[in-house]
């Protein structure tokens, strides 16, 4: 499913040079949840973009679901996350003045399925994150909780494989966030597979996880 080795990934900026990941390998199985534990700088979020392939890797390989994402040109990039992955953002990334609907939409709407089928989808995937009584109403009258919720039908809409989650639960209240790992849960049950990246201890307790992969200056420290 995801099969990392050795990737390293560099930045130099005003001549000073930055390893943000330092040959780290990782291999997740088909329908596994992983959780990427560090501190801020750690490199958990640049792993974590790595495999959505919103980044490449300076060196290495990278596969997930037997895609090289190493060299992959950016627009076929897009086109991978758009067939493979899907994203839950830390700050949810959601058009303000449109309805839930709309934004779950949005992603589906450059491909070629009919527009029924995309509503279709749509609202199948907000049944999924329990938003889909909120589908009329404008992202800026939604709760936090409700605004992630409608991220994450956002990010199931074009039915992924893998789903990847940064800091999910950083605007979240305690129990907020057991919702999220609730709903994580059955999401899991569908058979997707879950990167999770995030230093929140109440995530690293959670039954959900299969493993626990801990980061510290761009290198794992250890698997759990």
């Amino acid at each position: 499913m995801i099969n990392i080795q050795n990737i390293t990934k560099t930045y130099t900026t005003n001549k000073e040079f930055f390893c943000a990941l330092d040959n780290v390998s990782l291999h997740v199985k088909a329908g596994e949840a992983v959780l990427l534990r560090g501190h801020s700088g750690s490199g958990k979020s640049t792993l974590l973009s790595i495999i959505g392939g919103l980044l490449k890797p300076t060196s290495g390989s990278v596969h997930v679901n037997g895609v090289s994402l190493a060299k992959i040109p950016d627009d076929y990039a897009a086109l991978f996350r758009r067939e493979h992955v899907g994203f839950i953002f830390q700050k949810y990334n959601l058009i303000p003045d449109i309805s839930v609907l709309d934004n779950v939409l949005a992603p589906l709407l450059p491909t070629k399925i009919p527009y029924e089928q995309c509503v279709a989808k749509a609202l199948k995937a907000m049944k999924i994150a329990s938003i889909g009584h909120k589908k009329d109403q404008l992202v800026t009258t939604l709760s936090g909780g409700e605004q992630q919720r409608a991220a994450i039908a956002r990010a199931l809409a074009h039915e992924p494989s893998v789903l990847l989650a940064d800091e999910p639960s950083a605007n979240l209240d305690p129990i907020l966030t057991q919702t999220f790992l609730e709903e994580m849960e059955a999401i899991k049950a569908l058979g997707k597979t879950l990167v999770i990246a995030s230093h929140d201890e109440m995530l690293l307790g959670s039954p959900l996880f299969d493993r626990v992969v801990s980061l510290e200056g761009g290198k794992i420290l250890d698997f759990n």
